[in-house]
This record gives C-alpha cells, sequence and structure tokens, in this order.
C-alpha cells in the first residue's frame, strides 16, 4: 500500500502537538488486536515556541511504540501512516539532527528484526523509490548508514545497500557532478565541465517517454526557466540508452534552443556516474559545475530560481 494517505499536512500536526493523549505499550493474549491507534509524545510544558514542540515531536516521535511486539507490522494502515508522516516532518530538522534521529531510530528497532526490515523497506518505498513524492536521498543516506552499521543484517544482505550508498555519494548537492561526454547528432563530441553558462539544467532523459515528454513540457512552460535561460541558463538533454537510432528520429521534438545529445556507449551507465532511477533524472548545477539540485522535479526546479 506505497504511499497510501501519505502527508499529514504541517498545520494539523502543529494542532495536535498541544492535546496528544498517552497510550502505553500493550501487551495481549490477542496479539492481531493489540495495535490500534498511534499515539504522538507527550510535550513538556516548556516548550512553548511552534518550533521547539514540532523538534521535540519529530525526536521523541517513536516513543510509545514497543518495537518488541512485532504486530506492527501487521497493521500498515497505522504504521505506514505514521511514517509517511514522520518522514514528511523531518525535514524541518536541521540536517545533523535529522540524521540523529533517523539513527537513533535504527538503533532501537535492533531489538525486533522484524520489525527492523519492516521499517527499512518503508525507508526505501518512501525516501528512495523514484515515484514517492517524498523521496529524500539525504535522509536515505542516514537510513542506508544506519543500515551497514548494524549488526542485524548479514554481510550478503548489505551488499544491495552499500551499493545504494555509493551510488548515493555521487553528485550530492554541494559536490562538483561527474563529467562525462556526450555526442551531438552532427557528430561532435563535448563535455559536461566543457560547457560554459551561469546554470545548467542537466536532462537525463529518453525521448517519448511520458514523463520525458511531460518534462520538456514543463520545462517549456516555467516562468521561471524561461527567465533563467535569457540571463544564460542552459539546458542540456542526454539520452543514456544504446538505440541511437531512435534518439535520432525523435531528436527535433527538442527545443532547439537545447543542447541535445547522446551518451556514447553508454558510459554514464556503465560506470554509474549518475544513478538512473528512472527517467527523466534532472540536475541543476552552477558556473563551477557544482550540484545544486539533486534528482529534482521541475517545481524544485522553478521554485529555486525563483529565489535567486
Amino acid at each position: 500500500m506505497l504511499m497510501k494517505k501519505i502527508i499529514l499536512l504541517f498545520s494539523s500536526m502543529l494542532l495536535a502537538l498541544s492535546s496528544c493523549g498517552g497510550r502505553q505499550s500493550q501487551t495481549s493474549v490477542s496479539p492481531v488486536d493489540t495495535i490500534t491507534t498511534f499515539s504522538l509524545p507527550e510535550i513538556p510544558v516548556m516548550f512553548t515556541e511552534p518550533e521547539q514542540r514540532l523538534a521535540y515531536v519529530i525526536q521523541h516521535f517513536w516513543d510509545r511504540i514497543d518495537f518488541a511486539d512485532t504486530n506492527y507490522v501487521h497493521h500498515p494502515e497505522i504504521t505506514e501512516q505514521a511514517w509517511a508522516d514522520y518522514v514528511n516532518l523531518l525535514p524541518q530538522l536541521p540536517p545533523a539532527k535529522a540524521d540523529a534521529t533517523i539513527k537513533t531510530l535504527f538503533k532501537r528497532l535492533e531489538t525486533s528484526p522484524v520489525c527492523f526490515h519492516y521499517m527499512t523497506d518503508l525507508a526505501e518505498q518512501y525516501l528512495y523509490h523514484p515515484n514517492s513524492p517524498l523521496r529524500n536521498e539525504e535522509l536515505y543516506i542516514s537510513v542506508l548508514d544506519a543500515v551497514l552499521a548494524s549488526s542485524v543484517l548479514t554481510d550478503d544482505e548489505k551488499i544491495r545497500p552499500q551499493g545504494q550508498r555509493t551510488l548515493a555519494e555521487k553528485n550530492r548537492p554541494g559536490r562538483v557532478a561527474e563529467d562525462f561526454t556526450y555526442t551531438l547528432a552532427d557528430g561532435s563530441t563535448h563535455t559536461l565541465h566543457g560547457l560554459k553558462a551561469p546554470y545548467i539544467l542537466l536532462c537525463i532523459n529518453t525521448p517519448g517517454c511520458e514523463a520525458c515528454t511531460q518534462m520538456i513540457s514543463d520545462i517549456r512552460s516555467s516562468e521561471a526557466i524561461g527567465a533563467a535561460t535569457k540571463k544564460g541558463l542552459r539546458i542540456l538533454s542526454v539520452y543514456p540508452d544504446e538505440e541511437v537510432d531512435f534518439w535520432r528520429e525523435h531528436v527535433s521534438e527538442y527545443p532547439s534552443s537545447w543542447i541535445a545529445g547522446y551518451d556514447d556507449g553508454q558510459i554514464i551507465t556503465h560506470r554509474q556516474l549518475y544513478d538512473l532511477r528512472a527517467v527523466p533524472t534532472i540536475y541543476l548545477l552552477d558556473a563551477q559545475k557544482r550540484v545544486l539540485l539533486k534528482d529534482a522535479t521541475i517545481g524544485t526546479v522553478n521554485d529555486f530560481l525563483s529565489n535567486l
């Protein structure tokens, strides 16, 4: 039930903070009925500012959950919704505190391998899955670090998260993007780092896919991107697959102002220079090719450019 009732609105959460009642962990002879609700922690009275209260709730979000009761995994309507609300709130914390909060949670989960695996799966679905509106690779890196440091998983079970962690480290915001060579329709070759522009919108995509077609339409209709283009922003579209003849048939679909090329030899994919979980994959870079936005949506690009 991926993404069911995902987002608990921030304002609703703040209203609930002052009235969340207590429910202690329970045991029952009928474990299938033990989990009926999820209760937020009670906030100490000395915390009066909304920011303080919110930070306390996030950091103590799971205090009333007894993870030794594995019946939680059989009630996704309770636990999955709680996880979605938690993930929606985490970005309100400073990054270092969010990182520590996630790692504290997964340390607690080590007492119950069943719950540990269940919450690890939820983390991947909500923070890493390309179709999740709550995906957040920085938070998922914290999960991966906790998972890889845990004794719950075997060495073989850690192979996949280790691969994800290695790939997540590449092109993180603030770092210089991986360089690569692209080929234009006329056969000339160029490099990402050789492209001179105050900003570069890198779109790794496949012509004809529904999401890629929508991306082109969204960029064309974006006032923020249009304004930035007039000030020098360049849009670089790169086709990562091997059917170059197919790309040539569709290259005219890209606006003439774009730089449209392909990755001859699929170097980006084979060397895993960029995480291509889905296409389109969008990055916003500055003049030094530092990553400003990674795996972005056109909406986040619009917001960023509008606030420059």
